[in-house]
This record gives C-alpha cells, structure tokens and sequence, in this order.
C-alpha cells in the first residue's frame, strides 16, 4: 500500500513538472524572433532546418490568392486542352507542367505559360500505356506513375 502512495506521490510530482515545462514552453512567444525557433543541422551532406513556430506574429503570415496564377483546361474546343478526369499535376525544375489525366490515362505536358507541348500514354499494360494513372513523377525525362 505504501509502494502505490510513494509511486501516485511520484506520479503527481512528474505530472507537475511536465506541466510547468508545457507552461514555459507555450509562454509568450511574441517577443522573441524568429531565428529562436528554427534549428539547421547537417546529415551526411544534407542541411536539414526544422522550425518549431511561425515565422510570423499572431494574425500576420501568408495567404492564397483569389485568382489562379496559371488555367489549364477548357470546356470546349481544342481537344488537348480538354481534360476529363485529373488525378494529379506537377511542375518540373523547367516550368513544364505535367496533368495526368485518368479519362484518356494519358499524361500531358504543357509549358510554363500552360501551351500544349505533347501527351503520351493510353489505357492499357504495354509499353507507354497506364492500366491505373493515379499519381505522376518524374525524374529527368522518365515519367512513372
């Protein structure tokens, strides 16, 4: 009976100290600056920076615009514009664009500024065709999916 006391009494005492450091913790973070809150490390060549709070004070910080920046697609008209079932996209280093577009299974490639350069693919399980086109990625000018 006396070992559970002295473990609760033990407990309570742990309890209270991981409370006190949350409390010190969470406490007003406004006054400090940013770099307080990120660490850089190195990991075999690789620079990893970890941040443990914005970077911004409270009601500040970044926000989406209401107008898209780049349109791809129509709902008429050329037919390589005309996407049916989107699935994903991804922007390469270059700026090209790539839609994978599960109606066709094909992919698609668009410039930058969002001009149809070619597409590639189809449905099936040969060579070049998708039998299930979900995500895409590429790494220089190999696509998978």
């Amino acid at each position: 009976m006396r070992e559970r006391r002295r473990k609760r009494a033990g407990s309570r005492w742990w309890n209270s100290v991981a409370l006190a450091a949350i409390h010190v913790t969470c406490a007003d973070t406004q006054h400090l600056s940013a770099q307080q809150f990120v660490s850089v490390t190195d990991s075999a060549g690789v620079r990893i920076v970890e941040s443990s709070a914005p970077a911004w004070a409270a009601g500040g910080g970044w926000s989406v615009g209401t107008e898209p920046v780049l349109a791809i697609g129509k709902v008429s008209g050329d037919p390589y514009y005309l996407l049916e079932r989107v699935s994903h996209a991804l922007r390469l280093e270059d700026g090209t664009i790539v839609v994978a577009d599960r109606g066709p299974n094909q992919l698609r490639l668009f410039d930058a500024e969002g001009v149809f350069i070619r597409n590639f693919g189809g449905k099936g399980e040969g060579p070049g065709e998708f039998a299930v086109l979900h995500e895409v990625w590429a790494r220089g000018d190999t696509y998978w999916s």
